[in-house]
């Protein structure tokens, strides 16, 4: 099943400034890029590289990779991309 928002975005980027827009945009991007896979397998550079670049097999690090991925004091990273995927993986 494809899923659709029906909204021209890039004519209308306001729309994700909108709560409930930006969570749709954000997961059906998630979905399409198959980021879950990546996810799971805690691949964290493939996550990161599939939001930021756009491209999960990308061989060239997303901007700032590794400072973001390498773990701070508590032992996670600081990259914003994995750190929701640790928050949504604990509820």
């Amino acid at each position: 099943m494809t899923a659709h928002l029906w909204v021209d975005l890039e004519r209308h980027t306001h729309f994700l400034s909108f709560p409930s827009m930006g969570l749709l945009a954000s997961t059906l991007f998630w979905s399409r890029m198959g980021l879950n896979a990546f996810a799971d397998q805690d691949s964290d550079a493939a996550c990161s590289r599939g939001v930021k670049r756009g491209n999960l097999k990308s061989a060239k690090a997303a901007n700032h990779e590794p400072e973001l991925v390498a773990p701070d004091s508590q032992g996670q990273g600081v990259d914003p991309v994995i750190r929701l995927r640790d928050i949504i993986a604990t509820g």
